[in-house]
């Protein structure tokens, strides 16, 4: 038990923990955006010169394609639940 009362299986049900299975279509978008981030990544891996700043611009791409992953998969998860609340407010 922590300080502030709450176990560690608490903190495992935060939906931020969770696997989320992706629909077809988001499967298709998370693709096309890894493919278009591979490309970049390789653009910028032939065009510019070894070193620190080759590989800081890589790892922002990473990190837009991760943060893109998420917005997809966060974006569907706002979608259901205001569904439910819609439906829970009748």
């Amino acid at each position: 038990m922590r300080r502030d009362g709450k176990s560690g299986k608490d903190l495992l049900r935060n939906p931020a923990f969770a696997q989320h299975t992706p629909t077809p279509e988001q499967k298709r978008r998370l693709n096309s955006l890894r493919n278009c981030a591979r490309m970049l990544a390789r653009e910028i891996q032939s065009s510019t010169p070894a070193g620190p700043n080759q590989t800081l611009a890589i790892r922002h791409i990473e990190d837009a394609l991760m943060r893109a992953n998420l917005a997809i998969v966060e974006d569907a998860l706002e979608n259901r639940r205001a569904i439910v609340d819609c439906f829970c407010r009748r």
